[in-house]
């Protein structure tokens, strides 16, 4: 099997069968490619430039290790909590969600491309690739009746780099449907 390309268009792999009346190719899902060259104990091809953008360096024997231990961004729906929290960063990431387009990828090998964290006061979101796919944000969701008749002030800071044009910051007010 060889896999060159990844992406929300790309959702296939070209397989090469060997049989008795000889080698056939073959399109078919990614995943029911991965899984039949597991099961036939084949070799999967990934292209270099690939291979050089989604490549996890390997401590010591295991080599599934790094993968065991990462956690999907969750793209779940999370309860809107009645007022912001954890504004100054001083509890981590509690409360806050790591979403955007990235996680909407439909070949699922993006969710690794953007992390966050924190340092001091701030939040800290960067990418995890050189070309990350789409867009995230870090945000979080508070019920409106919370602050409704109340003078509200929203104040943050936006620095970036090697991201002209391409970062943003900013406020979502949303209202239910009657």
């Amino acid at each position: 099997m060889e896999i060159d390309e990844l992406g929300p268009e790309v959702t296939a792999a070209r397989i090469e069968l060997a049989t008795t009346a000889g080698t056939r190719h073959v399109t078919g899902r990614l995943g029911a490619g991965l899984a039949l060259a597991a099961e036939a104990a084949a070799p999967v091809r990934v292209a270099d430039p690939l291979m050089d953008r989604l490549a996890v360096p390997v401590q010591g024997g295991d080599l599934l290790g790094p993968f065991r231990r990462r956690e999907p961004a969750t793209a779940s729906p999370v309860m809107p909590h009645p007022q912001a929290r954890n504004l100054a960063f001083t509890d981590g990431l509690d409360g806050w969600q790591l979403h955007g387009s990235f996680l909407r990828d439909v070949s699922g090998s993006h969710w690794q491309d953007y992390s966050c964290t924190t340092e001091g006061r701030f939040a800290i979101l960067t990418s995890a690739v050189p070309q990350p796919y789409q867009s995230a944000h870090l945000g979080q969701e508070i019920l409106a009746d919370a602050y409704r008749g109340h003078d509200m002030v929203f104040r943050a800071e936006l620095r970036t780099e090697d991201v002209a044009e391409q970062a943003r910051l900013y406020l979502w007010v949303t209202t239910d449907p009657p």
